[in-house]
């Protein structure tokens, strides 16, 4: 079954070959001295800027909107969440030139890319690879610009809080520690934790924002944020979580944003400033679809 974004919609995302890497001591500043790839001319992220306006049309996301038994991660460096589904959830259109099937989401602390030098307190991606391919590592040894896409979300600090987010919120307080994981309870559409109006975005090629770097993404950065509460005051006991969805807004209980703030690195220090800083953007076009019915 197929959702147009002007309705409802979702998609999910990944990090890239996974290596051994930092954040920690401006570790990002030095990853083009062990990793050469990293220091290419089309890398991301970006400072996103003198757009160039463009119809691109709408993205028709496939099996996006069925519950989905999702397990987060500690990867060390980021909380990665993976799906177990029959059916992958596949994405087209949007100015795409392919399929793509869609592999994880992650989250960086710091979004990566910025707005005329503005950095968001999140960003999300979601990373799916070409359909021509037979899995992700696949499509990033392919070297082809876009062999992988790219998602991109930001989020939005607000004093209300997102109850869409709960489930996976409360999962996250399990794996403070890396290498653990935990399933997210209950199974969600994907679709219910993104913007409904997914129809303004910003469109270019780059790289991968972890090493290798590989030069292999068609990045949309979506415009309309991602509202989540600082702290959704915590007025009641853990043992009482489970109660969360039958309690009014004043009783609920999530740290929200700071349960990533929290996720610890194999050093034990928090998982802060996770992002790359903005790469150099050598003279790429940055197209920025309006919407299909303003």
């Amino acid at each position: 079954m197929t959702f147009f974004v002007s309705v409802f919609c979702a998609a999910v995302c990944l990090t890239g070959a996974q290596q051994q890497f930092t954040y920690e001591n401006n570790g990002a500043e030095n990853w083009p001295l062990e990793f050469p790839t990293c220091g290419g001319d089309r890398q991301s992220p970006i400072d996103v800027n003198r757009v160039t306006p463009a119809d691109l049309g709408p993205f028709q996301f496939h099996n996006y909107h069925l519950p989905a038994d999702i397990t987060v991660t500690n990867m060390g460096h980021t909380a990665q969440a993976t799906l177990n589904m029959g059916t992958p959830p596949t994405l087209t259109g949007g100015g795409l030139r392919a399929k793509y099937v869609l592999d994880q989401l992650h989250f960086h602390s710091g979004s990566e890319h910025t707005y005329e030098g503005t950095r968001y307190p999140m960003e999300m991606h979601m990373v799916h690879h070409n359909i021509k391919f037979r899995n992700f590592t696949e499509a990033v040894a392919s070297g082809e610009e876009d062999a992988v896409a790219v998602l991109a979300f930001f989020f939005e600090v607000t004093h209300h809080p997102n109850l869409a987010w709960d489930n996976l919120v409360r999962a996250l307080a399990h794996v403070k520690e890396p290498e653990t994981s935990q399933q997210v309870f209950p199974p969600t559409p994907l679709c219910l934790w993104l913007p409904q109006d997914l129809s303004r975005f910003y469109r270019y090629y780059g790289s991968l924002t972890t090493p290798t770097c590989d030069q292999v993404v068609v990045w949309t950065l979506f415009s309309n944020d991602i509202p989540i509460s600082h702290h959704q005051i915590a007025t009641i006991g853990a043992a009482k979580v489970t109660s969360l969805f039958f309690l009014t807004n004043q009783f609920v209980v999530q740290l929200q944003l700071e349960q990533w703030r929290h996720l610890k690195t194999p050093t034990g220090n928090k998982q802060t400033n996770t992002f790359r800083p903005a790469q150099l953007r050598n003279g790429r076009e940055i197209l920025f679809n309006q919407g299909w019915w303003s």
